[in-house]
């Protein structure tokens, strides 16, 4: 999978660079303006400190796309995180025992 940087400039000097992840994360835009006067926004710089950043940051994002994670080595085979660190086929095993409410000398609740 690869992060792609897309150059978007509808108006000559000025415009956007996206970076898009191909896992559905939303798109990080880095905008340009080339004419000082124009620029409207505070987080518009020139064309080429746009275009640097943003394939700085499609770096680094691809890099952790490539590298192998902690919890990549820890998920066993057959098993599939599913958000919040849970893991579908795994049962987690806390070191508790699920002992009812009498079974721990606990008078008037019932299960």
């Amino acid at each position: 999978m690869k992060i792609r940087v897309i150059k978007h400039e509808a108006v000559p000097d000025c415009g956007s660079y996206e970076v898009r992840f191909p896992d559905g994360r939303p798109s990080k835009y880095f905008y340009f303006e080339n004419l000082p006067g124009r620029r409207l926004r505070p987080d518009q710089v020139e064309q080429a400190v746009a275009e640097q950043n943003a394939k700085r940051f499609a770096r680094e994002e691809q890099d952790k796309l490539d590298s192998p994670t902690v919890l990549g080595a820890f998920f066993a085979e057959g098993t599939k995180p599913i958000g919040h660190g849970r893991l579908i086929g795994h049962k987690p095993d806390f070191g508790v025992t699920h002992a009812r409410p009498r079974e721990l000398g606990i008078a008037g609740l019932s299960l």
